[in-house]
């Protein structure tokens, strides 16, 4: 084994970044944390330093103690610079980010934006109790969005394993460590078996060439040894003699044959035995979600908390502070719309009526017990009657198009203002929706979706069982609302589209400066989600209109279904615009989901919480609503 060079001293500076904790060294290189002054803030750093390519001097120069290595340590340089570039052009949700790239001291350094929490082999290690398989189905939905934003860039991880996942909860785990850049320069230096770690690698890794490299289904089956892992607290041991992982009768009974079946599937020796993309297991987790959500309703007594809520790692976490909390700004603009604007042109004129909470059964108990349902008011305050200015567009084809609600104008303050979520959901910055338009009153229904499928052809989406008609659609894909919507203008001659993020959350916040348009508490009845006190809870959907509309008379802006919208995925705000427009420069391969829906935990319902998924990704949990521009 080639001798590893010494790491920067404590205190050595790189750039602008002040070195103050080693996290990590291998073969590869050194991982720092450090304290970055042109960011104003804590960095992890990775050094490009590959053992027996490079030593270093007294004075931190990266040196090449042979010629003959030259070749190899630079195309290693490049792929790992390349690999940097790629990660910090495309961030995505769920992957580790890369915020700039140093080139210094004869290397490059990636900095990085820290990971919360802990690695899922350090949380095992401290919870002995199994996973559920409602959190095990949860953990591999995310860890396999961020797999698909890297294979958009025809880029693999290939050193899935539980040391790079980080686990700050369960519906927001971080995949870290990826290595396609180090597995070229080990495949280049026939040094492979050095970085494969038998129990997670998929076999065809160690015949890999530089004619033919792994592909998406290497990642799938480290995703799949890592989650085997995760269930048994074993390591994965497959053969010739034993082609499928082995569980135990206690293992049996705590997981359905079909959530095995699927960890089967993605850790066969066989190649064409496995998925063929992260989008087919995707859809067989949606699958899997349904079937769970039929079984019958029991209480789950969480092992560690509601939400997985892990606590900082020691050592460089102690370097972090939470920040200063931003204050909500007043919401802005007129809450009325002035009844003698300019008219809507329709053949139906908007109708002025009066709105009061939805008539709804009695709530059953929540399967999940939580903090915030035993805390929070047994049913929201009734909202005052106000007025709603409400119209349908004739179809060419005979009927009316969805229920639409007029919104009026007005600013408002965007994303995280509470700093109780994601790095996504900041900088909080405010929006000013200055044009008028009007929003679907309720989620586009199957009523709605099926009289376009009726005239058009097309394939039917399945309704998972739970019944069609006043149920919103679901398993649509960005593409299939696209399609949809472009039928609506056609039959309307109005300019219908997706909302964007900005117009969705005000919409959605109505003038609520709060974590749900009803106040802090998820409390019951106000939604269906995974703990949200409704019958529908982690079951199916509740046909649209079930509970009490907001402010501005619209219905299920959270839970029940998330929502499609326009904008393309970015990792945060930093360049969101203001003006109520969406954001189109980001990952447009991937579309935003707000909302939340019937099988996520009630942190998901946030007014300011979202995600992305695949643009033709096709999910029981979303759907979509449509706004017209006037």
């Amino acid at each position: 084994m080639p001798k590893i060079a010494p790491p920067l001293p404590l205190n050595t500076r790189i750039d602008s970044c002040e070195i103050k904790e080693v996290l990590h060294s291998d073969s590869y290189g050194h991982r720092y944390f450090a304290w970055d002054e042109s960011l104003s803030a804590w960095v992890t750093v990775q050094e490009f330093l590959p053992a027996g390519l490079a030593d270093r001097t007294s004075d931190g120069i990266a040196v090449l103690p042979a010629l003959e290595e030259e070749s190899a340590f630079h195309h290693g340089l490049q792929e790992f610079t390349e690999l940097g570039e790629v990660l910090h052009e495309h961030p995505s949700t769920g992957l580790e980010r890369v915020l700039r790239i140093l080139r210094c001291n004869g290397t490059a350094y990636w900095l990085m934006e820290p990971m919360e929490g802990a690695s899922l082999s350090a949380f095992l290690r401290h919870h002995t109790d199994p996973l559920s398989e409602r959190e095990l189905i949860r953990l591999a939905h995310h860890l396999l969005v961020a797999l698909a934003a890297l294979h958009r860039e025809h880029v693999y991880h290939l050193s899935v394993t539980p040391e790079h996942i980080f686990l700050a909860n369960v519906d927001h785990p971080c995949l870290g460590g990826v290595a396609m850049a180090q597995f070229k320069l080990a495949l280049r230096q026939g040094r492979l078996e050095t970085i494969l770690n038998p129990a997670f690698s998929a076999p065809e890794l160690g015949e890999s060439s530089d004619t033919e490299m792994p592909g998406p289904q290497a990642d799938l089956f480290g995703l799949g040894a890592s989650l085997y892992f995760a269930m048994t607290r074993r390591l994965l041991a497959l053969s010739e003699g034993m082609p499928a992982p082995h569980f135990s009768q206690n293992e049996r009974v705590l997981y359905t044959t079909a959530c095995l079946q699927i960890i089967g599937r993605l850790v066969s020796p066989d190649r064409k035995q496995r998925y063929a993309s992260v989008l087919e297991v995707l859809q067989a987790l949606a699958r899997l979600t349904a079937q769970e959500g039929k079984k019958p309703a029991t209480v789950v007594e969480h092992h560690y908390g509601p939400e997985l809520v892990m606590a900082p790692t020691p050592g460089r976490w102690r370097w972090l502070s939470l920040g200063v909390m931003l204050s909500a700004l007043v919401f802005g603009g007129g809450y009325w719309l002035n009844q003698q604007a300019a008219t809507v042109g329709t053949a139906s004129a908007p109708v002025e009526i009066e709105t009061e909470p939805a008539a709804r059964s009695e709530p059953k108990p929540a399967r999940v017990d939580s903090p915030e349902l035993s805390e929070a008011p047994a049913a929201p305050p009734k909202p005052p009657v106000q007025r709603v200015f409400q119209f349908s567009d004739p179809l060419a084809d005979g009927g009316v198009g969805p229920e639409m609600v007029l919104l009026p104008t007005g600013e408002f303050l965007m994303g995280d203002a509470r700093a109780v979520g994601q790095s996504s959901e900041v900088p909080v910055h405010s929006v000013s929706i200055g044009k008028r338009f009007a929003m679907s009153r309720f989620e586009v229904s199957f009523e709605d979706y099926d009289r376009y499928v009726a005239a058009t052809g097309r394939t039917r989406p399945s309704d998972e069982g739970w019944g069609r008609g006043r149920r919103p659609v679901i398993n649509v894909s960005y593409n299939d609302a696209q399609a949809y919507i472009e039928w609506l203008k056609q039959q309307t001659g109005k300019p219908y589209r997706l909302a964007t993020e900005s117009e969705w959350e005000y919409a959605a916040r109505a003038g609520a400066k709060g974590l749900h348009s009803w106040g802090d508490k998820i409390g019951r009845g106000n939604a269906v989600c995974d703990g949200c006190g409704s019958e529908w809870d982690y079951s199916r959907t509740a046909p649209v209109g079930s509970f009490a509309p907001n402010a501005f008379g619209l219905y299920d802006m959270q839970g029940n279904v998330a929502e499609w919208v326009q904008d393309c995925w970015a990792a945060d705000y930093g360049a969101a615009p203001t003006d109520g427009t969406a954001y189109l420069g980001g990952n447009c391969g991937f579309r935003v989901w707000r909302g939340g829906s019937w099988s996520d935990l009630p942190r998901a319902l946030r007014l300011s919480a979202r995600t992305s998924y695949p643009r033709d990704y096709r999910s029981n949990q979303a759907g979509f609503r449509v706004v017209v521009d006037l």
